[in-house]
């Protein structure tokens, strides 16, 4: 039985980019969506199931331990790779108008959820590697009116290092892709003005695309980077050097 990639996020634009990129590098794939407002978006990446690569679509709310225990116990393939590319929607507030409960709905969608699916895995021998989505926003100077956003992601940044040292002597492989700002989906809520100031800044002149990421993260799965890990690339045009 060829072992699969478990997509966690794959409705976004970012995740149909992603899926895109690993079914033409022959990845078998599970598409997660958390109800079936989303399954639409993954159907059209389902059509693309052949005897070589298979594009199944999965129910799945990364914040219910339940719902992870019931996925795990009801399916029998191998899972040889998992992408997390989940975040909740961004909301500008500055750091006093916001609520514990804004800071709760960003670290249980990207911290919780990753937490959870690492632990209740039922046969880790089976995973070879993991590839989390994070932001450049955790490098330097911090956006504004984000705190919720930015925090988690450092809290998410924590998580993949802790995993990569405690899940290496299994042979597990955890490295973190860092876009930044693409315009598209959670960050398609920025100004326009913001936007192009953001592009004016960046060394190579444009926003990052969701190929640009998805790219990346077929990079880190490959069997030839099989020494790489606890990784933190950035994908953002040269943005993070500044």
């Amino acid at each position: 039985m060829i072992p699969r990639t478990l997509l966690i996020g794959a409705s976004g634009s970012l995740g149909l980019a992603v899926s895109d990129e690993l079914i033409k590098g022959g990845h078998s794939l599970l598409l997660t969506f958390r109800s079936k407002a989303n399954l639409s978006n993954v159907a059209p990446r389902i059509k693309n199931s052949s005897d070589h690569v298979t594009v199944s679509p999965v129910l799945l709310d990364v914040t219910s331990e339940a719902s992870i225990k019931r996925f795990y116990h009801s399916n029998k393939s191998k899972l040889g790779n998992l992408v997390y590319m989940v975040g909740a929607p961004l909301v500008f507030k500055k750091l006093t108008e916001e609520g514990w409960l804004d800071f709760t709905r960003h670290l249980e969608v990207q911290v919780k959820g990753l937490f959870l699916l690492v632990k209740h895995l039922p046969v880790i021998s089976h995973m070879k590697n993991i590839v989390v989505i994070g932001s450049s926003g955790v490098r330097g100077m911090p956006p504004s009116r984000l705190a919720s956003y930015i925090v988690a992601k450092h809290a998410l940044a924590g998580l993949v290092k802790v995993m990569a040292m405690e899940l290496a002597p299994m042979g597990v492989r955890v490295n973190m892709v860092s876009p930044g700002v693409m315009g598209d989906g959670l960050t398609k809520q920025y100004p326009l003005h913001l936007l192009d100031l953001i592009k004016s800044k960046t060394p190579l002149r444009r926003l990052v695309l969701p190929k640009d990421v998805a790219t990346a993260v077929r990079f880190l799965l490959d069997p030839s980077t099989d020494h790489l890990t606890g990784l933190d690339l950035p994908v953002d045009g040269g943005l993070s050097i500044i």
